[in-house]
Order: C-alpha cells, then structure tokens, then sequence
C-alpha cells in the first residue's frame, strides 16, 4: 500500500502579523487581551508543521490548527490585502518545488492535505493480513480521499495563483484515485478471504480496484503532473492495474465455467478469460522485473498465477476431450461490469479544542450580538412582568374574599390547617428570615466589590493620565497618542456601568428597607406555637358543616394554572438567558461553516472592525431569537389570561355559595384572618427570596463585566508605559551615539595629527572594488564586537566610487591602503589597532553603549572625508581600503582575487629603526614598547591578545610568516 508524502512547512510569524492588525483595526487593548491567543495559534501551527509522522497524534494536531483558521477567518482576515502572511509549503512528491501564498485557504489547502497524508499512512501501516485491519486500513484510505477531495472542492479553488503540482487538479484527483484503489484492493481482500463470496462478484471487484488504478495512473502521467510523481510510483500504479485486471479475469472464468457447467455450453470463454488473465499477469510481472519493483510484489502474483495455469491447463484438456468448442477472440468477451463499494468519507474537520479570538468581535458585529441579547432578555422580563401582573391580580382577588383562609378555617379539629402548615414549613426548610439576611449581605458584598473595581479603575486611568502628562511635559518631543483620548471609550464605558450601579443600589435600599419593615416572625414558628395562636371555640357551639369540595377545587385548578403558568415563565427565562450566554459559541459554529461575520466593503476604506453585520449573521441571531420565542413557547403565556379571567370567575361563583351557606361567627373569622395573614407573609417571602436572587444575578454579571474592563485598562496602562519606556531609550541611546560619534571624530583628528604614517609601497596590482586590501595569503580574523550597519563610501584621485561591505573589523592588523605608494605629506586614514611607540599611548575601542557589547555606528570622522584623503597615480592602481565604521581601520576579509605577490612591508613603529628583512630572536633593546625589536609582526599579534612568548615561538615555527603564526595561535 502507498501513503502519500507529507508537504514541509516553512516557519511563519503569525503572532506579529496578527496582532499587528488587531491593534490597528480593532485597539491595542483588543491586541493585548488576545496576546496569549496569538501566542496558541502560532504554538497550533508550530505543532501542525511538525505533524509528519503517521499516529493519530499528529492528524489531531492538523485538525485543531484547521478548526482554528476557520473559526479565526471571519475575525482574522489573512489576504494578501488585510493581513499579509507568506505560508511557504513544498509539494509533497518533489520537495524542491516550493509555492508561497498569502492566502488562507492556501495554508488550509495544505494542512488539510496533511491530513489525507496522515490517514493513507494510518492505512498503509495497518495490518492487513486479518479481516479486522483490512477494515481499519480501508477507512483510513476512504478517510484520506474525504480529505484531499474537500481540498480539491471547497478549499484550494478559492486560491488565485501558483500552487504546488500535488494541490492541482491533476495532483489530487490522482490521490484520491489511489486512495479509493487501495480502500477498494482491501474491500476485495476481505471479500475473498471470507471463501463464500461469489467468483462473479469478485470479479467486479477487482475490476473496480483495477480501474481505480488505472485512473490514479493516468492522472499521474498528465501534463500538469510529469515530473513530479517519481517513476516509481508510476511503475507501482500501472503494476497493480494490470495484477486487479488480471484477477478480475481469473474470477470471471470461475464464474464462465459455473455458467457453463449448468447451461452445458460456454467453455470456451473460460478458456479465453484465462489466456488474457495469463497475459495481464505477464505485463505485471514484466513490469516488476525490468522496474525493479520490490520483490515481494512479484511474489505475492505467485498463487494467483499458478492458479490461473492450473484452471487454464484443465481447461483446455477438458475442451478439448470433451466439450470441442470454439475458444472466442478477447475482443469478443463482454466487459466486466465495476462495482465500486468505497467512496471518499466526509472528513472530520471539527476539533475539541477552545475557540481562540472568541472576542475578538467588529464593532458593529459586536453591537448586532449584544442587542441580541438585549432582545432576548426584554422580551423575557416583558413576558415576565405581564405573567407577574396576572399573579398579583389573582392574589388580590382571593385576598378580598378571604380565600383561601375561609376554607381552611372550616377545617375541624380547631388547630392550625395542615395545608397552610406545609408552605410555613416549607419556607422553614429554606433557611426562612436568615436565609434572606444571608442572601441581603452576600448583595451587598457584591455591591461593594463593585464599587471598589469601579473606583480602582478610575484611579488606574487617574494616575495613567497623571503620568502620560508628565511624561509630555519633560519629552516634548513625543508625539504619541494622549492617554485621555485614547482611554475615552474607556471612561464612556465606566460611566454607563456606574449609572447601572447607583440604580441598582437605589433598588437594592428600598428592598432593604421593606424587608426591615416586613414582619415576618410568624414563619419562624413551630407548628405548636401556630395551633396556639389559633382561637379556641366557644363553649356549646358548633360551625355548620359546609361542603368545600367544589370551591377548594376551583381554588386547586386555579393554582395549577398560575403554576403552570410560572413554570413557562421560568422555561422561558432560562431559555433566553442560555441563548444570550451562548451566543458567542453561536458565533463559533455560524464561523465554522465559513460564512462571513461582516458585509462585503463597499469601497469606503473601512476595514473590518468597523464593517457592518452580514445578512446571513443577522439571520442567524433573528432565527435563534425566533426558537427561543416560538409561539409554541408562548402559548400558555398569551392564553394565561382569558384562562385566568374564566377560572376566577368559577371561584368567585362557588365562593359566593360557599358564603351563602356556612355561619361565620366570631371564632371562625378570627381563624380567617389569622390564617389569610400568615398566607400573606409567606407570599412575601417569596417575593423577597426572587427579588434578591434577581440581585445576585445582576451583580455576578456586572462583576465579571468590570473585571474584564479592568484587566483591558490594566493591559493598556501596561502598554503605555513600555512604549515610554521604549521612547526614553531611544532617546538614550541617539544620545549615546551622537557622543560616541563626537570622541571617535575627535580621536581620529587627534591621531591624523600625530601619527604622520605614509602608506607602504605596494607590487602593483588590478584593482578590485568591493575587495577589501589585505596581504596575500592572509586570513582576515574576527573582531571583538559585530559590525556596524553603516556603509563608507571614498573617492581617491586613483581609484573610482567604492561602497565598503560591512563586516567584522579585523584587531591588530592595522595597514594602510595595498598598493599605495609612500606620501609623507599626506596623513593616511590611522588605524584603531595601530599600536603607536613610546611616548603616545594606545587609544582603546569606545566603550560598549549597551550590555551586549554593541555600540551604535559612529559617523566617519573628518579625518577620513575624500578630501583629506589623497593618493598619487604614479603606481600601479591601488586596491580601495576598505574602512570599517565600528573600528575605524581596514577591515580584511581575504586577498584579492587573482593576487599572488608577497605580503608588503608593513610601517615601522614611530621612532623605531625600519623593519628587517628577516625575524631576528635578539630583539634591539628599547627600539619597540616592552623591547620586542622592530618587526611589527610580533606587535600585532600581541595586539590580537596573544602573549609574547607564543608570538615569537609562532613566528620562529613558521619562518616569520604571519599568517601562519596567526593560524597557528588561533587554534591553539
């Protein structure tokens, strides 16, 4: 079985690109919140680029950065337009062949890609020699076809430009053949170990895997593809085509001579079936040997190639002794019709993973989404308020006729009735009064916590602004956006919370003062202490029995209709409120099906942040508040009244008889009264126990609101302070640089004055600009600290423009120009490295500007300007010095091409005799700083760091010759 290459990735920043836009589209605080986001999609791709290996692992880290892109996309625009990221990835079957797109559905395109790779290597990897992993291996390859056949229909069209061979037409339509050829190769497999399928059915079986090939074969040998599939890819495909073709006639003779056994005639084209099934055999097996295949395709043709010998050779005999017919021409025999039972399955693009940029919404998406919820959340309070207004009228009606306490005052036993009884002890088993008390103090911690996240923001935003001005009034040179207008929609924010805050409080008091108010001791009573309150009947009387039967079941429907009522209510609430909680996991799957978040542009300029809401976003909100609000939902809500209307009436009715019959003397009503109150505290209960949960809910939800406002304020108070920060060492360090220019300037004037050294005589040689003068044969060294960026450009009488190459300064080699002729009136460029003899003092490098060594390019002194810097023509054209910005010497890099002459004479030490010809080991005392004689030699590579005794004895080792002294030290 084949598995398709898997396409290498190049890296890509994404996290720069990303909130880069984010912070110019959106605000730098919608970039911070998101920083950690930004962070975990490049940390998802990272892990995507690296999935190459064939576990599941690695095809689940392709579909988490998949769903990620597809979520992100509306949020996200990357386009060569928006958000311009280069994707480089190569082409699976030729690695060389690149194509780098900015689109993302060009990234999408590969990783999706990847992920058929992966699926045909989990199927290639399968153990096919039970029916189990012929099973698995064939849903890994029909898995891999869903894949790269997505890739071909949804995803790489929407590509404009180049792509890589493998993303073509061309180069997906041949995987997703071979990948139904070899999902189909294993369904024929399992088929035949069973040992009961019929010859015919095999047949199109193998027919259809044959084909399959046959078509992977062709499309790997087209135009678009030539080249890029390797050869023996090509060999394999048209290998197992002929080896399925070949099989397919085997079992069609099987199913010819079955056919003929029962008709008694047909044998020969059994016999015609076999030859051609011997003929394909001996292509494939053609093919194997003079391709080299792998021999265990040759043998795995064995059985069937004795088979098809053995059935042919019977065959014959029989034909020939017993049945004499004619063996038909194979153009004569019928085709052998296909039978396909693979296709390419619809591929797993959704992955566990958390949506990243869940947020990050435009503005105006941002404002359809929280109107929304507004909606959602109006009409729920609408409809609880109107359902609300129903109960109350109920409560008064019964309250006015006394109901339900004349009932239960008719009850007989004269203690407190057991149904009123139930709700005091319900209420008693809630926590009762202290369960309120908590619930009341638990509000006004929230409020407080409120509070002081509402006064902490303010005062982060004071002291920002505080600090912003100061920093404008000593930086006048800043010119960065202020904070007080930057931080607007901040205050405006702030602002409309606090008013939300204060109303809430008001509620929140004047809940507090009616608690306070209300008497609600009796629901902390026992049911002993509540029979006592109850009044004792009179000696010698006795209340007529009424029969109540017919009222107390009015009064039960009509409970049963408020409670059904509420519990609609309750539905709906809870219905809504998920809605708008969801909304944004809404938002995650409207992205997943790739619809846009926004309308098109229309040529204004706009960017997405401030695009208006796409038709197909709106629609999906107005659906979802259409499902929440179905009428059917709101059914027994919009007939609660009339329903209402109709039972209160019976009530009233059967309350009138129930009036007209009993005899209410003075006990009785007392009872009445005593129990209607008690119904009415328990009422007020609830209604203080809902109104306080109210509270708590509204205070969650602004808590966690302003938290997130102050965790943005923080980020961006955070934000501000490094670009100040930013800004003062930027400051420093131009500062820096400019006084580090002024003493190199002026040290080079210094020593363009003191050190009068003519340049030496140089042989003659063509001169090679852009190459820097060096001795021949003499390997340039590093320098202590990394070159600078500027670049020198001189004008010499001898010699055109040159532009130096940057590169290292060389330390201690400090030559003039090569080739220059000796000028004792003109003062050559001094070198920083040049060690100068008794009497002035080696000048040091500057000191380094930051920690890491590095200090900022100085200017080219004065002393080193083309007019003060002339060379006579009568010699041979120079080679151009080359200056190093950072060193102020020439900086060597290697001998100029084609110069083999001997290394010049360097200039001898001021006040030192001139060099000798040869290195002398006895050294003129006092003619060189430390008694080191007159060969330069040795002072350069002291000047290099090396110690003396190592200099001599390399210079001694090599017969003077520095170069290899240098070598020599450097590796030791």
């Amino acid at each position: 079985m084949l598995a398709v290459p898997i396409k290498k990735g190049g890296a890509v920043d994404l996290v720069g690109p990303l909130s880069g836009y984010v912070a110019r589209e959106y605000s730098q605080e919608e970039a911070d919140a998101h920083a950690a986001d930004f962070r975990s999609l490049q940390t998802l791709r990272t892990s995507a680029v690296n999935a190459v290996t064939a576990e599941p692992m690695a095809l689940n880290a392709l579909k988490r950065y998949n769903a990620q892109l597809v979520l992100s996309a509306p949020r996200l625009p990357i386009s060569d337009k928006d958000i311009q990221v280069s994707f480089s990835w190569s082409d699976a079957f030729q690695e060389k062949k690149r194509a780098v797109q900015g689109h993302l559905n060009f990234e999408r395109g590969c990783v999706l890609y990847n992920c058929g790779a992966v699926e045909s290597s989990l199927g290639s990897f399968s153990d096919v020699s039970s029916a189990e992993g012929l099973k698995v291996a064939c849903q890994h390859f029909q898995s891999a076809a869903g894949y790269f056949a997505h890739v071909r229909k949804d995803v790489i069209n929407l590509v404009s430009g180049e792509v890589t061979p493998d993303l073509s037409e061309q180069g997906l339509s041949m995987v997703i053949q071979l990948m139904l050829a070899q999902a189909q190769a294993c369904t024929f497999r399992k088929a035949q170990g069973q040992g009961t399928v019929k010859p015919s059915l095999l047949a199109r079986l193998a027919q259809q895997t044959s084909v399959y090939y046959s078509q992977a074969l062709d499309y790997a040998k087209s135009s678009g593809m030539k080249g890029v599939v390797e050869g023996s890819w090509i060999d394999l495909l048209d290998f197992h085509r002929a080896a399925y073709e070949a099989t397919a006639q085997f079992h069609q003779a099987e199913h010819a001579h079955a056919e003929a056994s029962n008709k008694g005639s047909g044998y020969g084209a059994e016999i015609a079936r076999l030859e051609l099934a011997e003929v394909l055999l001996g292509q494939a097996l053609t093919l194997a040997s003079k391709k080299k295949l792998d021999p265990a395709h040759a043998q795995a043709l064995g059985d069937l190639q004795h088979n098809v010998a053995k059935r042919k050779k019977t065959a014959v005999n029989d034909n020939r002794s017993v049945y004499l017919e004619v063996v038909p021409a194979v153009s004569t025999l019928g085709p052998i019709v296909p039978a396909s039972t693979v296709k390419p399955s619809d591929p797993q693009l959704g992955a566990d993973t958390r949506p990243l940029f869940a947020t990050l919404l435009p503005r105006q998406v941002r404002a359809a989404l929280e109107e929304h919820k507004q909606q959602l959340r109006v009409s729920t309070e609408s409809v609880e308020s109107s359902m609300k207004q129903l109960s109350d009228e109920v409560r008064s009606h019964l309250s006015a006729v006394g109901l339900p306490g004349s009932i239960a005052a008719q009850e007989t036993g004269g203690g407190f009735p057991q149904s009123v009884w139930a709700k005091v002890e319900a209420v008693q088993q809630a926590g009762g009064t202290w369960a309120l008390s908590q619930k009341l103090n638990e509000v006004d911690q929230s409020a407080a916590r409120a509070s002081e996240l509402l006064t902490r923001s303010r005062h982060v935003l004071s002291d920002e602004y505080a600090a912003d001005d100061d920093f404008r009034r000593r930086c006048t040179a800043y010119n960065g956006v202020a904070s007080r207008r930057a931080a607007a929609h901040f205050e405006t924010d702030l602002d409309s919370f606090a008013k939300l805050y204060e109303q809430a409080r008001q509620s929140d008091l004047a809940l507090k003062d009616s608690f306070e108010a209300e008497d609600l001791s009796v629901l902390a009573k026992s049911r002993h202490q509540l029979d006592q309150l109850m009044p004792a009947a009179s000696p010698g009387t006795q209340a007529p029995r009424v029969d109540t039967r017919a009222l107390s079941q009015a009064l039960v429907d009509l409970a049963a209709l408020v409670k059904e009522r509420d519990s609609a209510t309750a539905a709906l609430r809870r219905s809504a409120f998920r809605a708008a909680d969801l909304a944004h996991q809404d938002l995650a799957h409207f992205a997943a099906q790739g619809l846009p978040f926004t309308a098109p542009p229309q040529g204004d300029g706009a960017g997405i942040s401030t695009a208006a809401p796409s038709k197909e976003l709106l629609t999906m909100l107005e659906d979802v508040r259409a499902k929440v609000l179905a009428p059917a939902s709101l059914a027994p809500l919009k007939e609660a009244r009339e329903e209402q209307e109709r039972q209160v009436a019976e009530v009233m009715a059967k309350n009138h008889e129930f009036t007209q019959a009993r005899n209410a003397d003075e006990t009785t009503l007392k009872r009445q009264q005593i129990i209607q109150g008690v119904n009415a505290v328990v009422t007020k209960f609830s209604d203080f126990h809902s109104q306080l949960s109210d509270a708590s809910y509204f205070y969650g939800d602004l808590l966690a609101r302003l938290q997130q406002i102050m965790n943005a304020i923080e980020g961006y108070v955070y934000a501000q302070q490094v670009v100040r920060q930013e800004f003062l060492e930027q400051q420093d360090a131009a500062k820096s640089k400019q006084s580090q220019e002024d003493l190199d300037a002026a040290l080079a004037q210094r020593l363009a004055q003191e050190l009068q050294m003519p340049p030496p005589a140089f042989p003659a040689g063509p001169a090679t600009p852009g190459v820097p003068a060096h001795a021949a044969g003499m390997a340039s060294f590093p320098g202590p600290r990394p070159p600078s960026t500027d670049a020198i450009a001189f004008q010499t009488p001898a010699m055109g423009q040159y532009s130096t190459a940057t590169g290292p300064p060389v330390h201690g080699f400090g030559a003039s120009a090569a080739g220059a002729a000796a000028a004792p009136t003109t003062a050559a460029p001094p070198s920083y490295s040049y060690q100068p003899g008794s009497g002035l003092g080696a000048p040091g490098y500057p000191p380094p500007s930051n920690s890491l060594g590095h200090m900022p390019p100085p200017t080219m002194p004065g002393a080193y300007s083309p007019s003060s810097y002339s060379m006579p023509s009568s010699t041979g054209p120079p080679f151009p010095a080359v200056l190093n910005t950072a060193a102020g010497q020439p900086a060597f890099t290697g001998a100029p091409p084609g110069y083999s002459a001997p290394p010049p004479a360097y200039p001898p030490a001021y006040g030192a005799s001139p060099a000798p010809a040869y290195y002398s080991p006895h050294p003129v005392a006092g003619s060189m700083p430390g008694g080191l004689g007159s060969n330069p030699k040795v002072a350069r590579l002291m000047e290099m760091g090396f110690p003396q005794d190592k200099v001599v004895a390399a210079l001694r080792a090599h017969n003077d010759n520095e170069e290899a002294a240098a070598n020599q030290l450097l590796s030791e």
